[in-house]
């Protein structure tokens, strides 16, 4: 493995799937856990936090004994985290606002109202808490992936904008050495 001109792992980013595997082979081989996390670019504490996590019960049948010992699994590890994933995020608003939803819909059937002054209206007039309520930027969300009955094209103001365009430029300065660089051995 090339260990000069390589780019180096980023800071704060979770394992993969790939080198979580890594880890499960190195265990085997009877390596340390900071060697493990010096070999994968990690903190040691991101091992043990890994294994842990990844760890389980094996019950195997030995002589028609149930014989019990613990082993880290990389897929049980994935698994895991993969489920911690899906609530590590603020729950959708979407379910708990419908009656407000439903009232902006027909407002902006009717009267052509913009999400923007359909939601002062509501909260001027106190006609929903806050917690039925949703700021403008999330309302506009809502209309965007098209979970509302109104479109773009219902809203009179927002088809006259130019929509913004991304720009990416391009890396100044590639990591590692070239393929010209590099011995013809290879």
């Amino acid at each position: 493995m090339q260990k000069q001109d390589s780019t180096h792992r980023q800071k704060g980013q979770h394992l993969t799937s790939l080198e979580r595997r890594k880890v499960a082979g190195f265990r085997q081989a009877g390596k340390s856990n900071r060697w493990i996390a010096a070999e994968i670019g990690v903190c040691p504490q991101t091992i043990n936090n890994e294994i842990k996590r990844g760890t389980v019960d094996q019950v195997k049948k030995s002589n028609g004994k149930r014989v019990y010992h613990r082993q880290y699994l990389p897929e049980a590890a994935q698994a895991r985290y993969e489920t911690a994933r899906l609530s590590c995020h603020r729950p959708d608003k979407f379910a708990s606002v419908q009656v407000f939803l439903a009232w902006y819909v027909q407002r902006a059937k009717q009267d052509k109202w913009s999400p923007d002054a359909s939601i002062g209206y509501a909260k001027r007039h106190k006609l929903f808490t806050p917690e039925e309520l949703v700021c403008a930027s999330t309302l506009y969300q809502y209309i965007d992936d098209q979970r509302l009955e109104i479109r773009n094209i219902d809203l009179l103001e927002k088809t006259k904008r130019k929509t913004s365009h991304q720009h990416h430029t391009k890396a100044k300065r590639l990591a590692g050495r070239s393929i010209e660089e590099r011995p013809k051995v290879v």
